[in-house]
């Protein structure tokens, strides 16, 4: 069973307008996680590499979109900054299941790598998706203008657009919840207000297809010591001790790979099949076959060429 790695957001009651501490994202080695500081007696401790590596520069067009859950405000889903149009407004690539079947934005905040606060005047989610067909994940697509712009996160985002994203060490960023192998994801790990990013093999690519019905997807596995988890072929074991998994809240970021031109996005982060734990599969819609789309929405995009 396919769970979208943040939920769809159906009852927001309204926009956070004070700023709090963000929660931040992934699941990550347990051993990473202990030999960091982590323990039971400070589970918010051990993700020290994870916010490192988020952080680098690279990986400041990735946003967080905090919104309002109940009594509390935090991070529910995550995008990627694409630039800026004529008229000074944003426009960020993210995840169509962010948003409810009316495609309502009012319950997210956009805050950028820099802190500038912003919300939505427009929604364009990908004709292909349905939030009703898990079959429909690798067009998990939507692009939102932004009432401001963003120039404070260093360069926009370039997508690659190249069809050989298989056996590349792909980084997924977002702003979520954190967890490790062993405990699964759970707010208990979330105690500040870095974004966060984990590492993994890109084991299976998919090619699109026409009907959406399927494809389209990059997709890679939680590998654990000693090939404990290898769900799909490739890589047995970690890559190293930044392997790890989207979680809840990632939905929407971003998952980036260095090529020789330089760092690309290459997918977007979409879905995962287990809540923690070695083996989890994360899918990731596919960028490289959807540029023409994506330039249909915003024309400034860029794919470095």
């Amino acid at each position: 069973m396919t769970i979208r790695s943040a939920s769809r957001i159906l009852a927001v009651a309204a926009l956070a307008l004070a700023a709090t501490g963000p929660a931040s994202a992934v699941v990550v080695l347990d051993s990473t996680w202990a030999d960091n500081g982590g323990s039971e007696d400070d589970w918010g401790a051990g993700f020290g590499p994870a916010i490192d590596l988020a952080n680098e520069p690279q990986f400041s067009p990735v946003v967080g979109l905090e919104g309002l859950f109940g009594d509390d405000v935090h991070f529910g889903c995550s995008g990627t900054w694409l630039g800026n149009d004529a008229a000074d407004h944003a426009f960020i690539l993210t995840a169509a299941h962010c948003f409810n079947a009316e495609g309502d934005t009012s319950g997210w905040d956009f805050i950028s790598f820099g802190g500038t606060r912003l919300q939505a005047v427009a929604l364009t989610r990908h004709p292909l998706y349905d939030d009703a067909v898990d079959e429909t994940t690798g067009y998990d697509m939507a692009i939102v203008e932004l009432d401001g712009p963003i120039e404070d996160a260093g360069e926009p985002a370039v997508l690659y657009a190249g069809s050989d994203e298989m056996g590349y060490l792909g980084t997924a960023v977002g702003y979520g919840t954190r967890g490790t192998a062993e405990h699964g994801e759970d707010r208990k790990f979330n105690a500040d207000s870095d974004k966060a990013a984990a590492r993994n093999m890109i084991d299976v690519v998919e090619d699109a297809r026409a009907d959406g019905l399927g494809g389209n997807v990059l997709r890679s596995d939680f590998d654990g010591p000693d090939g404990e988890g290898n769900t799909l072929e490739g890589e047995a074991e970690p890559y190293d001790e930044l392997e790890g998994m989207i979680a809840v809240g990632d939905s929407g970021g971003s998952m980036w790979i260095e090529t020789e031109e330089g760092w690309r996005m290459a997918g977007i982060n979409a879905a995962t099949d287990t809540m923690g734990g070695f083996g989890m599969i994360a899918d990731f819609a596919r960028v490289s076959t959807q540029i023409e789309w994506i330039a249909s929405v915003f024309p400034e995009v860029s794919t470095g060429e």
